[in-house]
């Protein structure tokens, strides 16, 4: 298998949810750099925040392509670049807050450097300290809704999310989509927003054929990245996304399955 790309996910793929990169998969990301095989880190966090990742494990050198927002944001290293993709308008932004809102949630959107929130979360201030973000409370910037922007999150305890996507599936529109990106967060993005069609991007503008391409992800919002290249699901992945991928790793997340992987069937 002639591998010219690497991509893959962040939360529960290259290590668990705000842990730091176990030393496999540090190995494996050094060797794609020393061999020249550009990687792509895609994740539904900003390039602000994966950028605060990526100097807290030190992998001695800059990641060529950081991908935010599920796609939305492109930082290209190479050709010294930044993308914005589809956003979703503050119209939908309130319709889709106005239809959550009998849930009792508390939605945010990432806002510059931190988060916009309509009250104050224990959870989420958990999260904008591990990301190195600040907590804007709506009473200072204006509602969730009142700007564009990629995606509006909504975290929840894990055993109400069957009981949301149903409700959510049965209101439809064409002015986005969901993913569950995690067990307790679900997200409202832009229709047309995928990883995958921003790895196509990076494919298109650097002469890469899909076929050269590998990618590991483990939820939802990684499957479209995953049904375009090779696609690899980590063990303990969604069973939903092992079924579209080629193969899933011989060991979980938090044992380095991205970087055992990499080493049996690419670095070899």
């Amino acid at each position: 298998m002639n591998i010219k790309l690497v991509a893959a996910d962040l939360d529960n793929t290259i290590a668990p949810t705000g842990k730091a990169w176990c030393d496999l998969n540090k190995r494996a990301l050094r060797e794609l750099h020393a061999r020249g095989i550009p990687f792509v880190l895609a994740s539904g966090k900003t390039v602000h925040m994966l950028k605060h990742t990526e100097k807290k494990n030190d992998l001695g050198h800059e990641i060529p392509f950081i991908m935010g927002m599920n796609g939305s944001q492109l930082l290209d290293r190479i050709y010294g670049r930044e993308y914005e993709f589809e956003l979703l308008s503050s119209e939908t932004l309130k319709e889709i807050w106005e239809m959550m809102e009998p849930f009792g949630l508390n939605p945010y959107v990432y806002y510059e450097d931190g988060m916009l929130i309509e009250k104050i979360d224990g959870d989420l201030l958990a999260s904008c300290k591990r990301n190195d973000l600040k907590s804007y409370l709506v009473k200072d910037k204006g509602p969730v809704w009142a700007r564009p922007t990629a995606k509006i999150l909504y975290r929840m305890k894990e055993e109400m999310m069957p009981v949301v996507r149903e409700f959510v599936s049965r209101h439809p529109s064409e002015k986005w989509l969901t993913v569950q990106s995690q067990k307790t967060m679900l997200e409202f993005i832009h229709p047309e927003t995928s990883k995958g069609h921003t790895l196509l991007r990076i494919c298109q503008m650097h002469e890469i054929s899909p076929d050269e391409v590998m990618a590991f992800g483990d939820s939802e919002n990684d499957e479209e990245m995953l049904k375009c290249c090779h696609g690899i699901c980590l063990k303990d992945g969604f069973e939903k996304t092992k079924r579209v991928c080629e193969d899933v790793t011989d060991l979980n997340c938090d044992e380095g399955g991205f970087g055992d992987y990499l080493f049996k069937h690419v670095l070899t």
